[in-house]
C-alpha cells in the first residue's frame, strides 16, 4: 500500500504555524516530540468551554476562533481522545477548515511509529496482515497503518465498525459461558456482557486501585455470579510499583508510589470461554499470566491493542505462539486517535 508521508518529515518541511490542540498529557508528549525533532510548535488552543487564561509550557492558552486569527493557514495537531459524535463531529468539521492531524504518541513506553519504525518491522507487521481472518480485518491493518504513519484521521474514519456488532458476531456464545474482564474499570464492560447474555454462566472481574473496585463492585452488585480480584493482572503473583492515577489512567508503573498485587491469571481461574485483555499497556505480561489457561480453555480472546507502538504486531504475535490455531480478527471502534482498537481470537 502507498503510505503517504509520514506526519513528522512533514512538520519539518512545513512552512505554516502548527499549533497544538489540547492540554494534557498528549499536548505534553507531542510538544515533547517535537522538541526532540526541532520542529517549532507557535501556539496552544483549547475547545471554548476550557479557555480560561490558562499558560501551558510558556504558551497562552487561545481559543480555535482565535488562533486562527492569529496562526492564519496553520496546521493542528489534535492532543487528546475523542469518542463522543458531537466532538468527532467538531473535529471532522475543523479538519474541513484546516490541516488536522492526530498525532500517534504511545500511552506506555517508548518508539515512535515514524517511517523509520515502520521500515524495521516491515516483516512483523506482514506476518500479522497474512494472518488476518477476514477483509474487514486487513482494511483496517491497512488504515490503520495509513493513520499511525501519517496522523491524518480519515482512515480511522472510514475503518471503523460498531461494537456491539462485533461482539455478537466474532464471540462465539453459548448459554452459561464464563466470561472474564481484565481491566474491568467501574463495570461498565461486565454490565455491557451481561446486558447482551443474561443466561451467562459466571463473570470474573480483574481490576486495580481500591476507589475504582469500590465502583465496580457497587455498580455491579446486582449481577449473579459475579466475582471481583483487586489487583493487576501480571506473568506472576507479586506486589507491583503503581500508578494509581483517578480513572483508566492506572497503570502498572515502575516509578509508581504505589503498590497492587499482581495477578497471574492462570492461576485464580479454571473456566473461561471470553477472556477481554484492557490492562493499561501490561497486556504482554497478563497473556504471559494466562498462558497455560487459554492453552487449556481455548477461549475466545478480545486483547487491546493500542497502549504500546509494538501491539499492533507484538501482541498478536504473542497470542498465536501461544495457541497457533487461533483465527485473528481486527476492529477499530469509534475513536480519534486510535484507541479502542482490538484484536478477536477465536478457536471455537
Amino acid at each position: 500500500m502507498e503510505i503517504k508521508t509520514c506526519l513528522w518529515d512533514h512538520l519539518k518541511q512545513t512552512e505554516k504555524n502548527i499549533v497544538i490542540y489540547g492540554m494534557g498529557d498528549g499536548c505534553d508528549k507531542i510538544l515533547s516530540v517535537c522538541r526532540e525533532k526541532g520542529i517549532p510548535v507557535k501556539g496552544i488552543f483549547a475547545s471554548d468551554e476550557y479557555v480560561r487564561n490558562k499558560v501551558v509550557h510558556g504558551f497562552p492558552v487561545t481559543s480555535y476562533a482565535k488562533a486562527k486569527e492569529t496562526f492564519g493557514d496553520m496546521i493542528v495537531l489534535l492532543a487528546f481522545g475523542v469518542f463522543r459524535r458531537d466532538m468527532m463531529k467538531r473535529i471532522l468539521e475543523i479538519a474541513k477548515e484546516t490541516e488536522l492531524y492526530a498525532p500517534e504518541v504511545p500511552l506506555f513506553g517508548g518508539g515512535l511509529f515514524d517511517a523509520d519504525y515502520d521500515s524495521a518491522h516491515k516483516e512483523e507487521l506482514l506476518q500479522v496482515e497474512e494472518m488476518l481472518a477476514d477483509e474487514a480485518s486487513r482494511h483496517a491493518f491497512r488504515c490503520l497503518l495509513e493513520y499511525k504513519l501519517t496522523g491524518r484521521i480519515h482512515p480511522l474514519v472510514e475503518c471503523e465498525t460498531d461494537k456491539t456488532e462485533d461482539l455478537l458476531n466474532l464471540v462465539p456464545y453459548s448459554p452459561g459461558d464464563h466470561y472474564v474482564d481484565l481491566g474491568a474499570y467501574d463495570g461498565d464492560t461486565a454490565l455491557e456482557w451481561a446486558t447482551l447474555h443474561p443466561d451467562y454462566g459466571s463473570i470474573t472481574a480483574v481490576e486495580p486501585g481500591k476507589k475504582t473496585v469500590l465502583k465496580l463492585r457497587q455498580n455491579c452488585a446486582h449481577l449473579r455470579s459475579f466475582t471481583v480480584l483487586e489487583g493487576a493482572c501480571w506473568n506472576e503473583d507479586t506486589p507491583l510499583a503503581f500508578n494509581g492515577k483517578s480513572g483508566r489512567s492506572a497503570a502498572v508503573a515502575p516509578e509508581g508510589k504505589d503498590t497492587v498485587q499482581g495477578i497471574c491469571l492462570s492461576r485464580h481461574v479454571q473456566r473461561a470461554d471470553f477472556i477481554k485483555f484492557d490492562v493499561e499497556g501490561a497486556e504482554k505480561e497478563a497473556l504471559e499470566g494466562a498462558a497455560e489457561l487459554i492453552r487449556r480453555e481455548k477461549p475466545t480472546l478480545l486483547v487491546s491493542c493500542y497502549h504500546r507502538t509494538e501491539d499492533l504486531f507484538a501482541l498478536p504475535l504473542q497470542v498465536k505462539k501461544i495457541l497457533p490455531e487461533y483465527r485473528v480478527y481486527l476492529r477499530h471502534w469509534p475513536y480519534i486517535p486510535a484507541w479502542d482498537t482490538v484484536f478477536f481470537f477465536t478457536a471455537r
